[in-house]
């Protein structure tokens, strides 16, 4: 596996990579963070196979898709991959576990001496410049996680012509064409662009450009044309942030619990006497199962 890919070809990258290869010969248990986009499971995977567990089992956990059945039978089973050694289990997406869910997997990894016998990687997609999720300080805290920090393309505005020119380059191969760049208004147009999907997007934005031009030259219209139709689909998003959503009942109790939780430092007898109600009913609201 090489990083022959359009995410390892800016210089702030190219230096989050030689700090996991180093990071990967040592074992360290490493927290990887950046925007959406930014190549956190390609840095993950890279961790991976330059280590000395390459030829050991790697474990995906991705805390956005795990249910609370996931969750039970990741800390409550009898036999879940928690119990393997010598493995890698990558927790993807880890700020969207609970702040319940979070706290348990971390005493579940100190208890059990997970860190000791696996090595453990962790994702957390977080905006530029904002601090970390307080389940994550908390993770490396305990766990003396390396971070890894990866750059957004918006912050690299004038490496974009030299990577639409390597990029284009491999695609001109896969594509069987022989486009030899862009016109002077179309590089433009891509250097200004706020990228808020970051390397992956801007891969899709030079792939679609590449398959639609019938030149040796990707022109501006056609720059232009995909590029609103990129801040349109971005619009929604944008509006739906900025409005107040309505919750359901399930939404407004839930809500209630985490904020007793979090007056409580987690306790979850000290939360459930607070509201008046039993652990279990507590553990049900916070997993959507009343």
């Amino acid at each position: 596996y090489t990083f022959n890919d359009i995410i390892g070809k800016s210089l702030p990258m190219l230096k989050a990579i030689r700090m996991a290869q180093r990071a990967a010969r040592f074992g360290t248990n490493v927290l990887i963070c950046g925007e959406t986009g930014t190549g956190k499971e390609q840095i993950a995977l890279l961790l991976y196979l330059r280590s000395t567990l390459s030829n050991r089992p790697y474990i995906v956990v991705d805390c956005a898709q795990a249910t609370a059945k996931v969750w039970d039978f990741l800390l409550n089973h009898y036999n879940p991959p928690l119990n393997d050694n010598g493995t890698t289990i990558f927790f993807q997406n880890f700020e969207s576990a609970s702040e319940v869910q979070a706290w348990d997997l971390l005493a579940s990894i100190q208890a059990s001496d997970l860190a000791g016998r696996n090595r453990l990687l962790f994702s957390c997609t977080c905006p530029e410049g904002d601090r970390l999720p307080d389940s994550a300080e908390k993770l490396v805290q305990q766990l003396a996680c390396l971070i890894l920090t990866l750059p957004t393309l918006r912050s690299r505005q004038d490496e974009i012509p030299s990577l639409a020119s390597l990029y284009l380059g491999n695609l001109n191969l896969e594509l069987g064409k022989q486009i030899s760049g862009f016109d002077a208004h179309a590089i433009e147009q891509l250097r200004r662009f706020p990228w808020p999907g970051n390397y992956t997007q801007f891969k899709r934005v030079i792939q679609e450009l590449a398959t639609v031009t019938d030149s040796y030259y990707i022109r501006n219209t056609d720059v232009a044309e995909i590029l609103s139709r990129e801040r349109r689909l971005a619009a929604p998003a944008r509006q739906e942030d900025s409005k107040q959503p309505s919750l359901t009942l399930k939404q407004i109790i839930r809500k209630a619990v985490e904020q007793a939780l979090q007056e409580n430092n987690g306790n979850q007898t000290a939360a459930a006497r607070q509201l008046g109600i039993g652990r279990t009913t507590m553990w049900r609201y916070l997993n959507n199962e009343e």
